[in-house]
C-alpha cells in the first residue's frame, strides 16, 4: 500500500515528466535532463510547492544526484 508521501512523490514525478515531455516547464523540480535540472516554472516558489506536499526542499532533493 502506498502512503501519502509515496503518492505525493509519484504525483510530482509524473506531473513534471508529463510537462517536460510536452515542452512545458516543470513545477516541482523532479526532472533532470542530461545531468542538468530541467527548467522550473516560478523557480522562486518551488520549495513552497514541494513543502505543501510534504517533500524535501529542492536543494536537499538534488543532493541525491
Amino acid at each position: 500500500m502506498l502512503t501519502n508521501a509515496h503518492h505525493d512523490e509519484k504525483f510530482t514525478l509524473t506531473t513534471d515528466r508529463l510537462l517536460m515531455n510536452n515542452d512545458y516547464l516543470q513545477v516541482y523540480g523532479s526532472q533532470l535532463l542530461n545531468g542538468e535540472l530541467y527548467p522550473i516554472e516560478n523557480a522562486k516558489t518551488v520549495d513552497q510547492r514541494r513543502d505543501s506536499l510534504g517533500l524535501e526542499s529542492l536543494e536537499e532533493y538534488l543532493e541525491y544526484f
